[in-house]
């Protein structure tokens, strides 16, 4: 008999995201492309164990990581960072974001007209990247300014690269915290 975890990761269903987490007044907005089969589950971002996303965030402010979510929620809002998706929602085959059809955009435009802080998106991941180029920046609306984007190496296990090399170059998003730029730089 075929197990629910096991049936999820070769059908392909639809998913629906997870709300933003964002606390007063953040710099840098970090979005995943749509929540895993185990972060669902949870209802908490990042919520596989295994993904290094809770390890790079706290190496890169040289802290001790939390294992409670709420601790790290507060621990990242704190430094004035806010998680989201590029997709509020999908058609997906697992957690596998290469099985991705049917993308809905969650609305990126909108959640920097209310957060006027804000002034950069880390990507996390290719397929982040990937969608966001082409769902998002692409029609940003004209006249408005749109935030400085890199997309950063995926934070899942399943990429091949070191923790070590990967916060190394997450690296930019303290430095990008720790900036000051005005709203009315822009």
């Amino acid at each position: 008999m075929m197990n629910a975890a096991s049936r999820s990761e070769r059908e392909t269903v639809h998913r629906v995201g997870l709300p933003p987490v964002v606390g007063e007044g953040p710099k840098v907005l970090i979005l995943g492309t749509i929540p895993s089969v185990r972060s669902i589950e949870k209802m908490e971002y990042y919520g596989n164990p295994r993904n290094h996303f809770w390890n790079i965030i706290y190496a890169l402010f040289q802290a001790e990581p939390e294992i409670d979510y709420g601790k790290k929620i507060r621990f990242i809002t704190e430094r004035r960072i806010a998680l989201w998706d590029v997709l509020a929602e999908c058609d997906i085959r697992g957690s596998r974001d290469q099985s991705i059809i049917n993308p809905v955009v969650n609305d990126i435009e909108m959640f920097f007209r209310e957060n006027k802080d804000l002034d950069h998106i880390f990507l996390n991941g290719k397929v982040a990247g990937t969608m966001y180029d082409l769902l998002i920046k692409d029609n940003w609306p004209e006249g408005r300014p749109r935030p400085v984007a890199y997309t950063l190496p995926s934070s899942s296990t399943a990429n091949a690269i070191g923790m070590g090399q990967k916060v190394e170059t997450w690296a930019i998003v303290r430095k990008a915290v720790e900036e000051y730029r005005p709203n009315d730089v822009r």
